[in-house]
């Protein structure tokens, strides 16, 4: 009788321990951000990549964040590699910004080919976000930066901003302020150009 209590008072230590391992563990995957806002697992980690800073000639910060699209999309700034790349911080609320989209917009059509745009909203819930891009037209992949860990590593200084990438993810060019399309193509051809 002893033995038979022995035996199950160590099987369930065995699976008590293996439960509270696994919640744990699980515990520990959220707080880490290995779990999207619904609890399902996404695969990946949302925020910044590396602890790259921002700075002419050196790798941009690299950073996985929520499609503005599509809820259970992730998008990798390392996704748009082979390509130059416009990274832009957005918000709804930025005037400049609502001027700029339009010619980014019409930039990422005829530059297709050569330059990928993604457009980064700081701080705002998924429908603001969506709701300037539908607005203006811009079709572009867009991602959230719900708690501004990106933008704050950027060294974001004010709204609208624009990096310019060229195609192994270097930052070539940067700044505040909105760019028309034809200031925009020019700055870009010049990266395009320079990789030949």
């Amino acid at each position: 009788m002893a033995e038979k209590f022995r035996l199950r008072s160590n099987l369930l230590l065995a699976v008590g321990g293996a439960a509270l391992f696994a919640g744990a563990a699980a515990f520990l995957a959220i707080r880490a951000g290995s779990f999207d806002g619904d609890g399902a697992a996404a695969g990946t980690r949302l925020g910044l990549i590396d602890d790259n800073r921002v700075a002419i000639g050196e790798p941009a910060p690299g950073f996985a964040l929520a499609s503005v699209r599509t809820e259970s999309e992730v998008l990798h700034l390392s996704d748009f590699r082979g390509k130059a790349v416009v990274v832009n911080f957005y918000a709804s609320w930025c005037g400049p910004c609502r001027q700029e989209l339009p010619d980014f917009e019409a930039v990422s059509r005829d530059l297709a080919a050569e330059v990928a745009f993604i457009a980064v909203n700081v701080q705002e819930s998924r429908a603001d976000a969506l709701g300037i891009l539908d607005e203006t037209g811009a079709t572009f992949p867009a991602v959230l930066d719900t708690d501004g860990e990106v933008a704050r590593r950027y060294g974001l200084r004010g709204m609208p901003s624009t990096y310019l990438l060229d195609a192994d993810g270097v930052v070539r060019k940067f700044g505040p302020g909105a760019l028309d399309a034809e200031t925009l193509r020019t700055e870009l051809r010049e990266i395009i150009d320079s990789a030949e």
